[in-house]
């Protein structure tokens, strides 16, 4: 059976919204490393937590690798490893250890949701 022009175009994904979303949280995220003096990050409520900088990252580095991988769920795991390990190494917990376990986790639920 043929698959018409139209059921293809319908069913072929359009990456360009995503593109822009993800140049846009990069550039964003940039311009706070650059200009944003981080005194002013650190003391935003919740005190020491840095969460613009960190949220900015998370987006820019989710959209990335799932434009990447071409999965939303690798690109969020990825990204939320990645994420953890960062505010440990602000807690001053970031060992290899730590990064190797966050790493197993991530392939763990990974395997998991891919067997189910």
């Amino acid at each position: 059976m043929k698959k018409t022009v139209k059921e293809r175009l319908k069913r072929r994904k359009n990456y360009f919204p995503t593109m822009m979303l993800m140049i846009v949280f990069w550039l964003l995220w940039v311009s706070l490393v650059w200009w944003v003096d981080p005194t002013i990050l650190k003391n935003l409520p919740p005190r020491e937590s840095y969460w613009p900088f960190f949220l900015l990252f998370f987006l820019a580095l989710f959209l990335t690798l799932s434009l990447i991988l071409q999965n939303t769920r690798r690109g969020f795991l990825i990204s939320f490893g990645i994420l953890l390990f960062l505010i440990l190494r602000l807690s001053g917990l970031g060992h290899v250890i730590n990064g190797l376990l966050i790493g197993g986790i991530v392939i763990a639920i990974e395997v998991y949701f891919s067997l189910k």
